[in-house]
């Protein structure tokens, strides 16, 4: 049985690295020293953990065919949105480095809470024949809202990027 703590970095170690990498990385393009990220392959690590060995990890928890069937099937939905999830965060720390923090939450707000919840309650709830049906439909409205919230998030910082150097900015290195 794992233990709590390792439970916690296997699921969440990844975007908490994802949150400094990207910052990082974001602030190097304004002529920031230091701003080197390793994100993208710790992500696909992350990804491939849990597509190739999702087996593995039911294993761990229960003996049970028929949970181990439903964990298989969640795990999948939980590597694609790992994935989905990884552009709205780098995204969205890379517009922090620019100080533009309003329009990722308002983007993130209404993805999650416009789309995602209203479509995993749809899925999950209204259209679902069984349990292992509902489960799978909340994953799938959360990823759709999470890929709504990565599309708006990537637009609005390519847009961003465009945008030309302010005449007279000068990088601070106090790094």
């Amino acid at each position: 049985v794992l233990h709590s703590n390792a439970r916690y970095r296997l699921f969440n170690g990844n975007p908490n690295g994802a949150c400094i990498g990207s910052s990082g990385s974001a602030g190097g393009l304004h002529g920031f020293k230091g701003g080197h990220s390793v994100f993208w392959r710790h992500q696909r690590h992350h990804h491939d953990y849990l597509a190739v060995v999702p087996h593995h990890h039911c294993g761990i928890y229960s003996d049970s065919q028929d949970i181990s069937l439903l964990a298989v099937r969640l795990l999948s939905f939980a590597a694609l949105f790992v994935i989905i999830d990884a552009v709205q965060i780098v995204g969205s720390f890379s517009m922090r480095a620019y100080k533009k923090t309003r329009f990722p939450f308002i983007a993130s707000m209404v993805a999650y809470w416009l789309i995602a919840l209203p479509l995993g309650y749809y899925l999950g709830i209204m259209n679902a024949d069984n349990a292992f049906d509902g489960a799978a439909g909340f994953w799938v409205g959360i990823i759709v809202g999470v890929a709504v919230a990565s599309v708006m998030i990537a637009v609005r910082l390519v847009l961003l990027l465009r945008q030309p150097i302010p005449t007279g900015f000068t990088p601070d290195y106090d790094v």
